[in-house]
């Protein structure tokens, strides 16, 4: 049955406006997080009137891309410039910014990004599980 869900969810986003549209707004959103003083939420704000034109599975995919990138976005600005981009990313500064110091900020920006790919996707498979049937 959660089979069924699946396979009907990905045959509506694997449309390639929603993916492009996904893309982008991860884009969007890593650039509006590292940005100090904007973050995640006041990027859906801002584009929330782009996404009122679109169909309504692409400016779904569109605005959780944007949050998704947001929250991973404000590691960057953590690390290189010691200010967080979000409050979310306040913890990442302590072990970022010494790398970015040493030289090492490329691998301190990889391994923020990937941490954050890996949680999510933990995070998306345990929502899947833990739903009631």
């Amino acid at each position: 049955m959660i089979i069924d869900f699946f396979s009907a969810g990905f045959d509506v986003f694997s449309s390639p406006l929603a993916l492009i549209l996904t893309f982008t707004g991860i884009i969007v959103g890593l650039v509006v997080g590292a940005m100090p003083g904007l973050g995640p939420l006041m990027g859906i704000i801002l584009l929330l009137p782009v996404a009122i034109g679109l169909p309504a599975v692409a400016a779904m995919g569109f605005l959780i891309a944007i949050f998704v990138g947001g929250s991973c976005g404000g590691s960057i600005s953590a690390i290189l410039l010691r200010i967080p981009g979000t409050p979310l990313a306040a913890a990442t500064l302590y072990d970022g910014y010494p790398l970015a110091q040493k030289g090492r900020a490329s691998d301190a920006i990889g391994i923020a990004i990937t941490s954050s790919a890996i949680g999510g996707l933990i995070g998306g498979i345990v929502l899947v599980f833990a739903l009631p049937s």
